[in-house]
């Protein structure tokens, strides 16, 4: 297998250095219904019963969100917090303007994607409530994730998505159509299972920084390198540039703490220096700092002019809806330009009102915050795991204001949005112990470090040299088989 089932042992260190309990992490499997879940998000299938589209995830979720609901009310996933409110503000401001707007589709549109945002959020927010549950996540995303790239390889020379044909094959079932967008380098800008091509670019995006990061105590470097270049196929095979701009983003994070980690307040630094580079940018450009970035990262300088136009007419009709948003009434722009939107941010503040964006960015804003809150030892795997969500939650905001979000992706992304949310009342007394601190492990590691896979004081290879990976102490033969790890 490409992400075997690993387990490491952690012992955390108090301030003055010294080593506690010994936890297991990491020998979880992931719960079905996250799976299931996950897997009907996934499918680009759909069928119509009296008007109505129903896809696998939305069918799904009609069973599980009152139930979720229900159980997070009651405090069965941990207590209330400030994002649960966040999310459920920008839902119901997303229904009150389309009700007040568009009253005719009201109750079709409101459902449906009501489903899709509550439905992902809750099943995150009820099934990922630990590091073990967070670990079997990535682990089954990302292999999702790479068997997906064959299916993109063959899109790009083929022009045609496989899987979707052969879902429109079936009877009464519905796939995503063809969106003939013109060739890149002579290839087809692959969609796989998804609406858009952007969409799986993304989709691939989300994978880089819980490879690298979050999967490092468990997997040595070579290894999440390989996968992380799989993961970066299906990423390129989309052809677009948001995406690009997000892997981009992911890995210029990782260099920089790689090379800085060390310096204390890093991030504060970055942030000023990024501010000050903007602003740098913004006077010395003759147009908006964020187009004179990414029109040099465009595979087309024409998407930049029209994306630039967008922002422009798009942004007047902001400051004269600001309130309830316009909805999917008509609005003021160029006969030519069309009035897809290529920005999600822009389109909550648009068609939703500024409420709807202002909520969702301060949930990613908050989320941010307490997250980075927790206390944690430096390198420890609780560390990298929120650090790699962290990571991926800036590219999915950075991702997203190339590009509108719709259908089962929107699933997909607040299902990841709610997927750090434990870390907001983390307590490490609730992982699995194992022992005292007679025996820990030191689950820091190394880039050159993989996990070991069996007990003794050191694992051997197969020419009887040691292999490097987590250390401990010498144990008696009695506990070395307490601690022996799969």
């Amino acid at each position: 297998m490409l992400l075997p089932v690993r387990k490491i042992l952690w012992s955390p260190k108090d301030p003055e250095g010294n080593k506690g309990p010994v936890y297991e992490i990491g020998g979880k499997k992931l719960d079905f219904l996250v799976k299931l879940v996950l897997l009907s998000i996934l499918v680009p299938a759909s069928f119509s019963v009296a008007g109505l589209v129903f896809s696998p995830a939305r069918i799904i979720f009609l069973v599980l969100v009152p139930y979720f609901m229900i159980n997070l009310v009651r405090g069965a996933y941990g207590p209330l917090l400030f994002v649960d409110y966040l999310i459920f503000f920008h839902i119901l401001w997303l229904s009150l303007s389309i009700g007040f707007n568009n009253p005719e589709i009201a109750i079709t549109f409101v459902g449906s994607n009501s489903l899709l945002l509550l439905g992902g959020y809750l099943t995150a927010r009820a099934k990922i409530r630990t590091p073990d549950d967070f670990v079997a996540f990535i682990r089954f995303f990302v292999m999702v994730i790479i068997i997906t790239v064959p299916f993109a390889l063959v899109e790009n020379v083929t022009f045609e998505a496989v899987i979707a044909r052969f879902i429109e094959s079936l009877p009464v079932f519905n796939s995503f159509p063809d969106n003939h967008d013109a060739p890149r380098f002579g290839l087809d800008r692959a969609q796989v299972i998804f609406a858009h091509a952007i969409h799986y670019g993304l989709f691939c995006t989300l994978g880089l920084s819980f490879i690298y990061i979050g999967m490092k105590p468990f997997y040595g470097l070579m290894h999440r390198l390989f996968l992380m270049s799989l993961t970066l196929v299906g990423l390129i095979s989309g052809l677009s540039s948001g995406p690009l701009l997000s892997g981009i983003t992911q890995f210029f994070m990782i260099a920089w703490i790689t090379v800085f980690g060390r310096v204390k307040y890093v991030w504060y630094i970055t942030t000023a220096a990024g501010i000050f580079a903007f602003i740098v940018i913004e006077i010395a450009s003759n147009r908006p700092a964020i187009l004179a970035i990414v029109s040099r990262l465009t595979f087309s300088s024409y998407t930049t002019y029209l994306r630039a136009t967008l922002f422009e007419y798009g942004f007047a009709q902001v400051k004269r809806t600001p309130i309830l948003g316009n909805g999917f009434n008509e609005w003021p722009r160029p006969i030519w330009l069309s009035a897809s939107i290529d920005n999600y941010w822009l389109y909550l503040a648009l068609i939703n009102g500024v409420p709807a964006f202002a909520s969702l960015l301060l949930f990613v804003f908050w989320g941010l915050k307490k997250t980075s809150a927790l206390k944690l030892e430096p390198d420890s795997p609780v560390f990298l795991l929120r650090r790699a969500w962290c990571y991926t939650v800036v590219s999915i905001a950075l991702t997203i204001s190339t590009v509108a979000i719709w259908g089962e992706i929107v699933a997909l992304i607040y299902f990841i949005l709610g997927s750090g949310i434990w870390m907001h009342y983390f307590d490490e007394s609730k992982l699995k112990r194992v022992s005292s601190a007679s025996n820990e492990i030191d689950a820091s590691g190394t880039d050159s470090e993989p996990a070991p896979e069996k007990s003794g004081p050191r694992s051997r290879s197969k020419n009887g040299r040691a292999r490097p990976g987590f250390r401990r102490e010498r144990p008696s033969a009695a506990r070395s088989k307490s601690l022996e790890r799969s």
